[in-house]
């Protein structure tokens, strides 16, 4: 398991969950070999990363018959981001479909949450706003 986190591998490490744990800023390539890996998880994280770098490193960390378990913002064209106030963007599902297609991924199963949680809004009045997200399951083309 690795994540760009120190203090989350620190958590995981304690919970004795995991045979291998490292820090690793997918910005910058995992040290791990091409094609090593059975599931790739990625979670909380996308709207942060620069999409082609992280799927074209995800792609290339994943067996041929490896998943992919990632998780987006959503963006509705008709409303505005939830969290455009704190500078970050999620992404409609079109182009999310359309980037995984194109950096070889085949999505086969979506579930989305309307409210995958809350956050503050830009009123400062006490109020929160929900943030969709969409979970999806790929696997690699060939």
């Amino acid at each position: 398991m690795f994540s760009t986190s120190p203090g989350m591998v620190d958590q995981a490490h304690g919970r004795r969950c995991y045979d291998v744990l490292w820090a690793q800023d997918v910005r910058e390539g995992v040290e791990a070999e091409t094609g090593s890996a059975d599931v790739v998880l990625c979670t909380g994280a996308m709207e942060l990363l620069n999409v082609t770098t992280a799927l074209t490193e995800f792609r290339r960390l994943l067996s041929s018959t490896g998943e992919l378990w990632i998780t987006f913002q959503l963006r509705d064209a008709a409303q505005k981001d939830s969290t455009a106030h704190q500078h970050v963007q999620g992404m409609e599902m079109s182009d999310i479909e359309r980037e995984l297609c194109e950096h070889g991924f085949n999505v086969r199963s979506v579930e989305t949450c309307a409210s995958a949680f809350f956050t503050p809004s830009p009123a400062q009045d006490g109020s929160l706003l929900p943030v969709p997200y969409a979970f999806l399951r790929c696997v690699r083309t060939c």
